[in-house]
């Protein structure tokens, strides 16, 4: 019983891919009190395999992705994000090095996702978020990771991915991005890999500016200027 369940986790995993995989972070924090909106489409690609665990060809599928994040402190965001492929995650990220303005950054997060909101197939993700700013306009980030994917029923069968992401993101306030990913997943002696591809964007709102301002006031006194003339 326990390896016709294993077989299954197997896969519905490779078939619908039960756990989100896309980048599009950096290792700064968004800043207390912002909002940030990342909508994204990406194409996946994995093995397809028969009942017998045997690879028959390569499976790609397109999915669209929604995110949201929420500066809750100067150092810690909240964040969700939820895709066509029914996979949905929420979980917090933290900057460990340097601020909004600096030219490195590292952080770290803990997430935690489903598939299809009543499933028992969960994942918990450790991601490391790294970045590079060599201006206001350009970032390239690495983000290397491991999930675990289970079974809430059967707790013991797990499958461990192992991988990471890089990209680029163009773009002051609001970017443009470029994401790769590429994971191994393995267990029990099964072995495989999933990749990805996709562009997205950031868009974020509320909080105050790194400059101390805050873009809610000051569109209000722009607005009073504009009627006194």
């Amino acid at each position: 019983m326990k390896q016709i369940h294993f077989i299954a986790l197997w896969m519905v995993l490779l078939l619908y891919g039960c756990a989100s995989i896309t980048g599009y972070n950096d290792g700064r924090s968004l800043g207390e009190g912002k909002f940030e909106f990342t909508p994204s489409f990406n194409v996946t690609q994995s093995p397809d395999f028969d009942q017998d665990i045997t690879v028959n060809n390569i499976v790609v599928f397109p999915n669209i992705e929604l995110g949201g994040k929420y500066g809750v402190t100067e150092k810690l965001d909240a964040l969700i994000r939820f895709n066509t492929s029914l996979n949905f995650n929420a979980g917090i990220k933290y900057q460990l090095v340097g601020d909004r303005t600096s030219s490195f950054a590292l952080g770290t997060g803990l997430e935690f996702g489903t598939f299809g909101f009543v499933t028992s197939i969960w994942n918990v993700q450790v991601p490391l978020y790294g970045s590079l700013h060599p201006s206001d306009m350009f970032t390239f980030y690495f983000s290397p990771r491991y999930i675990y994917l289970f079974s809430g029923i059967e707790s013991s069968t797990g499958i461990n991915y192992f991988g990471g992401n890089v990209g680029m993101m163009v773009g002051r306030k609001h970017k443009f991005c470029f994401d790769l990913g590429y994971y191994g997943l393995n267990s029990n002696g099964l072995s495989s890999s999933l990749s990805t591809i996709g562009m997205g964007g950031k868009f974020v709102f509320g909080g105050k500016d790194d400059d101390g301002t805050d873009t809610k006031t000051e569109f209000k006194s722009k607005k009073k200027k504009k009627k006194r003339r």
